[in-house]
């Protein structure tokens, strides 16, 4: 009776809307939020609605959902060969991207950083960045959400859904103005940034492809596909997981596979070199945002990255579980082995989702010899 009375409330209560001026800095026009008694759903000129109930909103997973905040600042950071020290900045506007050194002849790297990172001098993305441009004439985007991925976690989960939108916004303007092609966008992605990588995806048709480094779990596990990564977002999704867990306490990553190819290198739990159980660096006072300021293991998914770039091969064996492939039960011949990392590529014919496994040192180069 009370469900039924609340339920009576709710269609009584309506919505009330609210209007405010939009984030000036990414020229994206003015906001639009309206409540219910039970959930939000703020719009954004030219990025489109976001609403915070079902399936963003669980009982049991995601118990909290907020709308984003009224400015998300998110800055584009262009680096090709040319500027490899000094990014140019890309504005959301048509003369934004045109006024830029941005090259449609050359491949696109975008990477995303996660919850809670300063991205100060000396952060992996700047490590990635280097490396990708030794080893190719790419443009390299960083996307920098540094002021909107801040405690609390369920306020940066719901930021970075704009911010997945804006990434989008930035490729549909260099294909409309530079003549970009959605098939060269490879967008990399680490933990919260995993995901955003994902809502990225999800707007673009044809995007090349997306990998998860360590996609961040708290909020996504056994979640539906509008909600996290999965392979509808790029023609081609490859996730290297390095932290997974059924729950933040076990991990700090999503431990089910959710990509055409996911790679779980030694068993994709904890690392070695990180000397904790799971995700136990320090002792924990601060929760969630610890966790990921302190992650060995979590951490571990950008720098097999980075090693596969120019230093390491790591090759992996497709099999039913890590215990298996330590046994040595694994067919080690033809498309039961894959590259992880940079070199990866989607196996023809593949359907739904494949496990690799593979072993790794414990320090960089990380590639067993």
């Amino acid at each position: 009776m009370l469900l039924i009375s609340f339920l009576i409330f709710v269609g009584l209560v309506g919505e009330v809307v609210l209007q405010s001026q939009g984030p000036d800095s990414l020229n994206v026009g003015t906001l639009e939020t309206s409540y219910n008694a039970l959930f939000a759903n703020k719009c954004i000129e030219n990025l489109g609605c976001f609403y915070t109930g079902p399936p963003f909103w669980d009982p049991l997973y995601r118990p909290i959902s907020l709308p984003p905040a009224d400015k998300i600042r998110t800055r584009f950071l262009l680096y090709t060969r040319s500027n490899q020290d000094e990014p140019t900045l890309l504005n959301l506007t048509k003369e934004g991207v045109m006024d830029s050194n941005f090259d449609a002849g050359s491949p696109t790297k975008i990477l995303i950083h996660g919850y809670n990172v300063k991205l100060l001098d000396g952060d992996v993305r700047f490590i990635m960045k280097d490396e990708l441009l030794k080893e190719g004439p790419y443009n390299v985007i960083i996307v920098n959400w540094t002021d909107s991925n801040q405690f609390p976690y369920y306020q940066a989960f719901a930021n970075g859904r704009v911010v997945g939108a804006q990434t989008a916004k930035l490729i549909e303007l260099l294909m409309e103005n530079q003549g970009l092609k959605p098939d060269s966008v490879h967008i990399i992605g680490h933990s919260l940034g995993g995901q955003v990588s994902g809502w990225t995806g999800e707007r673009v048709s044809g995007v090349g492809r997306i990998t998860g480094l360590d996609p961040a779990g708290p909020f996504f596990q056994n979640a539906p596909n509008e909600v996290r990564l999965d392979v509808t977002d790029a023609d081609f999704v490859d996730v290297i997981h390095s932290n997974g867990g059924d729950n933040y306490i076990e991990g700090l990553g999503i431990k089910e596979a959710i990509g055409h190819m996911d790679f779980y290198p030694n068993g994709g739990s904890s690392q070695p070199g990180c000397f904790y159980h799971h995700n136990m660096t320090y002792e924990m006072t601060d929760a969630v945002d610890n966790y990921v300021t302190n992650s060995c293991a979590h951490s571990r998914a950008n720098f097999y990255f980075v090693d596969s770039i120019n230093r390491c091969t790591f090759m992996a064996v497709e099999c039913e579980s890590y215990a298996s492939f330590e046994k040595g039960e694994c067919d080690r011949n033809g498309t039961n082995v894959s590259v992880m990392g940079l070199g990866a590529q989607k196996i023809p014919d593949l359907e739904g989702s494949r496990k690799f496994y593979l072993k790794t040192d414990d320090e960089s180069p990380f590639c067993e010899e």
